[in-house]
């Protein structure tokens, strides 16, 4: 088996409406002079090959499945569509149309897809519930946005409600907003906004939740933290130089390179040498496959071949990013 944490898949409801020229939920329908699609919410404009159905065609699932060498799919929505400018019952019923659409799909092929939930983390009065809700449609796993409305995640509102769902038994996948990185002004070409906007969301967040303290309360997190962790596992020595020359930055019991072994990573980092230090670092023991699909951001021939054709790594590395990691942390 191996098992692709970190992919995606457009909602029906937002395909649909698309088709009708219709808004969902804020997103407009825009025709380019080019004739592609894409999609307007505000002054924001999103310029993405959409397909004409996803999840409702199992059949092209199964053949990229087949081509990429992948047995399952922990599959969340597109990772711009977080839709975190809705509020209060409308932000609910966006979660609960993306978490029955999810919980559809795995009970159809339950050895194929795995949902990853979504949760009102901005509508903390309706996110117990909701909670609820999901567990009851048999979705065990959750993906945490980055940010939370422009708040990191050691917010005093937002990680309350992430030992809320780790307390459920979720498993959680960390994934960037993609909309508004830090430093977006700065980004404008190049497809900066991906290659430098995604990793750097990564960064801030997964360094906000060392920082806040949350790795000392509990020893170890079911948490995926997607594009290799952004530069923490490269740049670790700068923080834990911070925390030993400020005051202020020893926010936590221990230097941030003690925590690193605390989360798992998935191994979208592109580069052969890149994979060897990550694996030097955290211990292969702590990846798993990414390849968010349907975006190009996997590697040329898939990351499941690249990762089982690795001279670097032993059967036994191979096997645990693979499929043994993930199986372990999703219960598969």
């Amino acid at each position: 088996m191996t098992v692709d944490v970190h992919a995606h898949f457009w909602p029906g409801g937002l395909l649909a409406a698309s088709d009708r020229g219709e808004s969902w939920y804020g997103w407009e329908p825009v025709t380019l002079a080019t004739g592609q699609r894409a999609l307007a919410l505000g002054d924001r404009l999103v310029r993405l090959p959409m397909p004409a159905v996803d999840l409702a065609d199992p059949g092209a699932r199964a053949e990229r499945r087949r081509a990429r060498g992948v047995t399952t799919e922990i599959v969340m929505q597109v990772g711009f569509l977080w839709n975190q400018h809705l509020a209060g019952e409308e932000a609910v019923r966006h979660g609960r149309e993306i978490n029955e659409e999810l919980a559809a799909a795995q009970d159809a092929e339950p050895a194929a897809f795995r949902g990853l939930g979504v949760l009102p983390f901005h509508v903390p009065g309706r996110f117990e519930r909701e909670l609820a809700v999901l567990a009851d449609l048999g979705i065990r796993s959750v993906a945490l946005p980055a940010s939370v409305r422009g708040v990191n995640l050691d917010g005093h509102d937002v990680q309350p409600l992430i030992e809320t769902a780790i307390d459920a038994g979720m498993t959680l996948v960390l994934h960037p907003t993609y909309l508004d990185p830090p430093g977006a002004a700065r980004m404008p070409q190049y497809y900066f906004t991906n290659s430098i906007g995604a990793s750097l969301e990564c960064t801030v967040a997964l360094m906000s939740l060392i920082h806040s303290g949350i790795f000392d309360r509990r020893s170890s997190i079911p948490l995926v933290v997607v594009q290799a962790g952004g530069s923490v596992p490269y740049e670790i020595g700068r923080f834990s130089l911070r925390y030993h020359e400020r005051a202020d930055v020893r926010t936590m019991a221990q230097p941030p390179d003690a925590y690193l072994r605390h989360v798992h990573y998935d191994c979208m980092v592109a580069d052969s040498h890149s994979l060897e230090f990550l694996v030097s670092r955290v211990g292969a023991d702590r990846i798993v496959l990414g390849t968010d699909h349907p975006f190009r951001s996997d590697v040329p021939g898939g990351a499941a071949a690249w990762i089982a054709g690795h001279r670097g790594l032993s059967s036994h590395q191979k096997a645990a990013i693979l499929d043994g990691n993930a199986t372990r942390l999703f219960s598969l």
